[in-house]
């Protein structure tokens, strides 16, 4: 025989005894100050400490090599860097994504430029324009903003693309 939910609420009011709001609390009282007694160990290991940096080990402060500024921009870096210079400030993720695929006619390559934007973002590159009260809409319409970083790296790899674009217009693209 099943019973319903009215049955056993009416069962439990009649034969369990009502405690007053003080009685509740003072019980919630001494459990919490048993359990702050008994675990105190525990409470202390969870507490936040103050970052010292003489406490850093050596192998947390060398360098490894990994500062990702250094080297030159990926094929797919540059592209988007480019057409981010192109659509300037209307150079949100959308319209990246748009100029890239009108430009390579592939939606994989256009994939692969907007790889390349989080790749500039992660390297300091660009950065997402930044508004003191937010627009409607998602971060991805969000301009980017090319940083001093990006125009720097910007102008060699411009560079060596029109060294390649005259190589190709004096007919020695087969030497390169």
């Amino acid at each position: 025989m099943k019973r319903d939910k009215k049955q056993i609420d009416d069962f439990i009011k009649r034969n369990l005894p009502r405690l007053s709001r003080e009685e509740v609390d003072e019980a919630g009282d001494r459990v919490l100050s048993r359990l702050h007694r008994d675990m105190r160990d525990r409470i202390d290991a969870f507490r936040l400490q103050a970052f010292e940096p003489d406490d850093t080990p050596e192998w947390l402060k060398r360098d490894i090599g990994w500062n990702r500024k250094k080297g030159p921009l990926l094929k797919d870096e540059y592209m988007a860097l480019r057409i981010v210079c192109l659509l300037g400030d209307q150079a949100d993720r959308t319209s990246v994504f748009k100029r890239a695929k009108d430009l390579f006619s592939d939606v994989v390559a256009a994939c692969r430029v907007l790889y390349g934007l989080d790749s500039l973002e992660q390297r300091g590159y660009l950065k997402r324009e930044s508004y003191e009260f937010p627009r409607k809409g998602s971060g991805a319409e969000q301009p980017y903003i090319i940083t001093p970083d990006g125009q720097a790296a910007l102008e060699p790899a411009e560079r060596a693309e029109r060294e390649a674009s005259e190589l190709k217009a004096d007919g020695l693209e087969d030497l390169a």
